[in-house]
């Protein structure tokens, strides 16, 4: 079934780059890029040991995001001109700037200290990074507002200023936003910033530029497959297991924690990150999900709202998989976060499904945001379309929902639709 929905996905695609509109497929081309091509490459790998069932809940996802996109793709217009907005009173542009401004504020006070003053000892800001978001003394829905403000608030703000032509408001709060996330020291805070960023902006300003955004994207899949392959590639050629104490290793990934605890370099710092960090690990920590769950009784609906972290299943699957067997590597309050169709399947399967069909709706609630003239409409629908990129591979659907924000969106596109709905039938 994969394969031949990688089939499917590659004629589309390339029927998207022929016709201009590529970037439709942007969802799925990051969900094959990151979840598909390394499972395939798994069953030439004859001692990965990823489970079979995972191979049918990847391919859940990847049908729901085929099909999205493909909406997207036949209901896609270009080029757009720039999304309508009123000039706004400056009461609305006082609170707008505020929040981009003091949310962080907030969160340093909030804070015992932050990750970037320990950037030059990396065990010290390893345990402050965990000190600063998870382990945090804070109530959840501010350990959350960091996600939201990330995802969809600063995004959304910024391309905001830049439409209404306040070069210099954007730039310094573009800046300040920039200060909070670096200052995290967490690499995906950062994509996810810029990714969304750059989306709401390219939106909100018209797509007539939009062939920069997705040669830019495709550079960065395209990287990410390459770093892949040239880690894989070294680690086949190192079959020692740069010097292994392990009896066994199942997967490339296993194969990488040794060579690291060694502090061995496979191709340089860079490729190895990306080929480990993007390539490598989304699928190995998905694995584990599926051996747990095949293993013990599937999760019941209530473990959602427990936020004791060694009640979580991602810290209860994590310390198996990694802090036990790698310990000089991970720290005991790891999450394991896994991607949205192992997540769902710890549930059962009928949640799978009903993960997919969610995200499908997302999917055609973004073109339906996207085909909008209005400002918040449109940026809403770039946003999403962004969260339907980066998230899946590494959040269940609750988490791209309510953790990282994207029900805002949704709902705001789900009114939207509702409201021409309404309005098509009164004029019927």
């Amino acid at each position: 079934m994969l394969s031949s929905l990688s089939i499917l996905f590659l004629v589309l695609s390339i029927q998207g780059i022929i016709y201009g509109k590529w970037s439709a497929f942007l969802p799925s081309s990051a969900w094959f890029v990151i979840m598909v091509i390394p499972f395939l490459q798994s069953l030439m790998f004859q001692n990965q040991g990823f489970p079979r069932t995972q191979s049918f809940g990847i391919s859940i996802i990847f049908l729901s995001l085929i099909l999205g996109d493909f909406y997207g793709y036949k209901s896609m217009r270009q080029p757009q001109e720039r999304a309508y907005l009123q000039p706004k009173k400056s009461a609305l542009k006082v609170t707008l700037a505020s929040l981009i401004i003091l949310i962080p504020v907030l969160h340093y006070f909030s804070a015992s200290e932050i990750p970037i003053f320990h950037i030059f000892n990396p065990l010290e800001s390893t345990y402050s990074r965990e000190n600063y978001s998870k382990l945090a003394t804070l109530p959840y829905w501010l350990k959350m507002l960091p996600n939201i403000y990330f995802a969809f608030i600063a995004p959304l703000v910024l391309a905001f200023f830049l439409r209404l032509g306040n070069k210099k408001t954007f730039l310094i709060l573009f800046f300040w936003a920039s200060f909070y996330a670096i200052s995290s020291t967490a690499e995906f805070v950062i994509l996810i910033f810029l990714t969304m960023t750059a989306f709401s902006i390219q939106a909100s300003l018209g797509f007539r530029h939009l062939r920069v955004l997705e040669i830019l994207m495709g550079i960065s899949l395209f990287t990410i497959i390459l770093s892949g392959i040239s880690v894989q590639s070294q680690l086949n050629s190192n079959p020692s297991g740069c010097g292994s104490t392990l009896v066994d290793y199942s997967t490339y990934t296993d194969k990488y924690l040794v060579c690291r605890e060694n502090n061995q370099t496979l191709v340089n710092p860079l490729v190895d990150k990306v080929g480990y960090r993007v390539f490598l690990t989304p699928i190995n920590v998905s694995s584990w999900w599926y051996k747990y769950y095949e293993e013990n009784p599937h999760r019941s609906f209530q473990s959602i709202i427990n936020r004791e972290l060694g009640s979580q299943p991602s810290n209860i699957i994590g310390k198996i998989a990694y802090f036990d067997r790698f310990p000089n590597s991970f720290l005991k309050s790891i999450s394991a976060n896994s991607s949205i169709d192992a997540d769902s399947f710890s549930f059962g399967w009928p949640f799978t499904w009903i993960s997919g069909f969610i995200l499908f709706i997302m999917r055609i609630l973004s073109a339906s945001g996207l085909r909008s003239k209005d400002f918040f409409e449109r940026s809403s629908g770039a946003i999403l379309l962004g969260g339907l990129i980066l998230l899946p591979f590494t959040a269940s659907i609750q988490a791209i929902l309510i953790a990282q924000g994207m029900l805002i969106p949704t709902a705001n596109l789900c009114a939207l639709v509702i409201r021409k709905q309404l309005l098509f039938m009164n004029s019927t």
